[in-house]
């Protein structure tokens, strides 16, 4: 006799089935993603969080930064300013001083020269900190913006989300809520950076939070239809798993462990074969040096040997074929990684990277 399943118990099957099928391929959109089209670029981090008295800002902002007792965590100090040292110099939060001297980030004539000294040094675009709706960043991103747009520059923006303050203790909706923000705010000017035709976003730090929360991130501004490129600091596989792209922040610790850079080597190759084999997006960061001992007590030291570090770290992130480049940074000040112009240093580093752009554009993978 033919043995027929119960009607009831047959749907219940095909449901299973179904349902397996859909999440599994659900979950293979976010491993195995169609590979973006991108064009060799590079970037830089930088940091629209400065205010002087004499600017749009109308008082010190970030040039008074603390000075923090690592041993402690306690704060022991502020820098003044408004307060001469050596040379006539004002007391800043930075180990060296910016050419400019300390600058309102709100102000035109300082965006236009920073516009000015990228495309001399061969930059593509800036990665721009941003600290949450309605922060001193935020405003200031939005005047950066503008006056891009009305000197036509080439280069282009987009955000560096902080989620060291920003995703620790809030919900996954919140964070989705301020990337809609940033994209309904930000990415129809024609100066927001795209991949492909859909806007960037980097992500700092996604380890802070689990994937699952990412995921519920990426799945909330999906159903609203929010599909922008997001570029994940990690190298963490299981994290570039959901992301579009991998970049790390800052090498600062691979190279003070191993100063010739193997340690590094070793690092972004293992990231370029895992985004290849993901399809993802693969971000080489590139370092001048470090020095934090303005801001932090005791701080971190990478001394940059005039120029041999910033030369070491482009070799290393070329012999890895990244999609893009990313320099750490051009203004963090604080923690002495940039490459704008200083007092100590002149046009050294706006001359060295045009070089190495030059380089990396010419270079055939």
């Amino acid at each position: 006799m033919e043995y027929k399943l119960p009607y009831p118990f047959l749907m219940t099957a095909i449901f299973v089935v179904v349902l397996t099928l859909i999440l599994y391929f659900s979950h293979e959109r976010y491993i195995f993603s169609k590979k973006l089209k991108v064009s060799k670029m590079v970037l830089a981090f930088y940091y629209c969080w400065y205010g002087s008295p004499d600017g749009p800002s109308g008082r010190w902002y970030h040039w008074n930064h603390w000075v923090m007792d690592m041993r402690t965590g306690r704060i022991v100090k502020w820098h003044s300013p408004d307060r001469f040292v050596k040379d006539s110099r004002r007391d800043i939060g930075a180990i060296h001083y910016p050419l400019l001297g300390p600058y309102d980030s709100n102000s035109p004539q300082t965006i236009r020269r920073h516009l000015d000294w990228a495309r001399e040094a061969g930059i593509d675009g800036f990665i721009c900190s941003w600290w949450g709706r309605g922060s001193f960043s935020d405003i200031a991103l939005g005047k950066i913006l503008s006056t891009a747009e009305e000197y036509n520059s080439s280069l282009k923006f987009t955000i560096y989300y902080e989620s060291a303050g920003l995703a620790v203790k809030r919900s996954y909706m919140d964070v989705a809520e301020d990337l809609k923000y940033i994209l309904d705010k930000y990415a129809k000017s024609k100066v927001f950076l795209k991949v492909d035709g859909s806007p960037v976003l980097f992500i700092y730090d996604v380890g802070v939070r689990p994937i699952s929360f990412w995921k519920n991130v990426i799945r909330a501004l999906n159903d609203k239809g929010y599909n922008p490129v997001l570029i994940a600091d990690t190298n963490d596989v299981s994290y570039a798993e959901v992301f579009d792209g991998i970049h790390i922040y800052n090498p600062l610790g691979l190279l003070l462990k191993n100063r010739g850079g193997k340690s590094l080597s070793s690092l972004y190759s293992e990231m370029s074969k895992n985004a290849r084999r993901l399809n993802k997006i693969f971000a080489a960061t590139v370092l001048p040096g470090y020095d934090d001992t303005a801001v932090r007590d005791p701080g971190k030291v990478l001394d940059r040997e005039n120029g041999w570090i910033y030369n070491v770290t482009w070799n290393i992130a070329l012999s890895a074929n990244p999609d893009m480049i990313v320099i750490c940074s051009w203004n963090e000040w604080h923690e002495g990684s940039e490459i704008e112009p200083s007092v100590e240093y002149g046009f050294q580093y706006i001359n060295l990277t045009r070089h190495w752009v030059e380089k990396y554009k010419n270079k055939r993978n």
